[in-house]
């Protein structure tokens, strides 16, 4: 597995909400002046449960019950959002 880290920002503190931080980034902006090509090819990003939904977002749902399609989806989620903590972790090791 490739572990890029195609864009960053640095201009918040570590204090700093993640969602405030993102909302405040170009890159925000520019996904939600793109989020209808985005939507017909079907990109995403993967966010965790800092993130509020939005169209271009991906994030995990609430308490979902046992075993339902939410469940699974949460599965499958987690499952990305590890591999993506995976290569924050690679990065703070540099």
């Amino acid at each position: 597995v490739k572990k890029r880290i195609l864009w960053i920002s640095s201009r918040h503190i570590g204090s700093c909400h993640d969602s405030r931080a993102f909302k405040d980034t170009k890159l925000y902006e520019l996904l939600l002046d793109k989020q209808e090509f985005l939507n017909k090819h079907q990109l995403f990003l993967v966010g965790d449960s800092a993130y509020d939904l939005e169209s271009f977002l991906l994030v995990p749902h609430e308490e979902p019950a046992p075993l339902s399609p939410e469940d699974a989806y949460n599965y499958y989620h987690s499952n990305c959002r590890i591999r993506i903590e995976c290569c924050f972790g690679e990065l703070i090791m540099r």
